[in-house]
């Protein structure tokens, strides 16, 4: 009988197949699974001890999803870890008295370095997939050089508990033409249908630091495997977490009214902080309420918004093209499923159009 080591080796070779292995019968299902867990678990202890007085870990599992680029596809293999942010108040928490551990009001910043396996990095267009791959024909052997070293980093601005929390989301109708002409090649149909390459391209971009209020339950994904290749888990390492203060601006406090600011670039002119603030921010001169927007038929129509949330105002800027900003506010506490959330979003992207 197959020792769960023994299938995460054969994993690490060909991970590609992480969805099949797992097919195969209820017994692989449970070894692929279990291998995973062992070979992780010096990972998460780490973890664990590097962020107790942080973050509280609760459980961990690990996910795969399909993914495209370049109008390939491929899959990736995360492992998730879940945690919860603890509550330190100011006058309750013994770390109140020393600031180098309050994350409270703080940004919290949680990384690990990592390096991918030398098969991985040896991977080229005529290399199969497998994590060891073999090049057919004739080679020309190149020297060894040492693997890359990449750092990953997670960053939270915390907040006290039960605070109302923003988040902006930007969408580019433009790009999002561009992409859907990427998508329509008969490689990416023959695996995707309509709905699933709208929904796809579909997503916006959205804040790259959020406020997570103390309490919540958030999960860290630490990837395993990608269209690059197998990550070495032998190399993952944590940092010790790290706290800084975070900017006061937020998206409905920011205003670009010519203030001098300390810019690095100063060829694009991007004045705000891109981890809190859009940056569309710095590239609109002004915002002017919708209903001064001269071609009133190209605007959207926002009641499929109001069952889930209350429209605050909707700014509009510019003259021969359109950009817009609409401030929405959740209606109740709680969580939207995924299926509506879909169904919300796909239904409506023909609006949007």
């Amino acid at each position: 009988m197959l020792e769960p080591r023994i299938v995460m080796t054969i994993l690490e070779y060909d991970m590609t197949n992480f969805r099949k292995f797992l097919r195969l019968s209820p017994n692989w299902h449970h070894l692929v699974l279990e291998g995973i867990n062992e070979r992780m678990n010096k990972v998460e202890v780490d973890f664990v001890n590097k962020y107790y007085e942080h973050l509280f870990f609760k459980k961990s599992y690990t996910n795969s999803s399909i993914m495209y680029f370049g109008g390939k596809r491929g899959i990736r293999v995360d492992r998730i870890l879940v945690c919860e942010i603890l509550d330190q108040r100011e006058s309750l928490s013994p770390l109140s008295k020393s600031p180098a551990n309050y994350h409270l009001n703080n940004c919290l910043k949680a990384s690990f370095r990592y390096k991918f396996t030398n098969g991985s990095q040896n991977m080229g267009s005529n290399v199969n997939k497998q994590q060891g791959g073999v090049q057919g024909g004739m080679s020309i052997q190149k020297p060894k050089r040492p693997p890359t070293e990449y750092c990953a980093d997670y960053k939270m601005d915390v907040v006290k508990q039960d605070h109302s929390r923003i988040l902006w989301m930007h969408k580019d109708e433009q790009e999002q033409q561009q992409q859907l002409k990427q998508f329509e090649s008969p490689y990416t149909t023959k695996f995707m249908d309509s709905q699933q390459i709208y929904q796809l391209i579909n997503r916006p971009y959205i804040q790259p630091i959020n406020q997570i209020c103390q309490g919540d339950t958030i999960e860290v994904a630490l990837n395993l495997f990608n269209m690059q290749g197998m990550v070495d888990i032998d190399s993952i390492e944590w940092f010790p977490p790290v706290l800084t203060k975070p900017t006061k601006d937020n998206v409905l406090t920011y205003s670009n009214d010519g203030k001098q600011r300390d810019v690095k670039d100063r060829v694009l002119k991007i004045f705000c902080d891109t981890n809190r603030v859009c940056e569309l921010e710095d590239s609109v001169v002004e915002w002017y309420d919708s209903k001064y927007f001269q071609r009133q038929h190209e605007l959207m129509d926002l009641s499929f918004f109001r069952p889930l949330f209350q429209v605050n105002s909707y700014m509009c800027a510019g003259v021969d093209g359109l950009i817009s900003k609409i401030h929405l506010v959740a209606t109740q506490e709680g969580k939207y499923s995924r299926s509506h959330l879909q169904t919300f979003f796909f239904t409506n992207w023909f609006k949007l159009i």
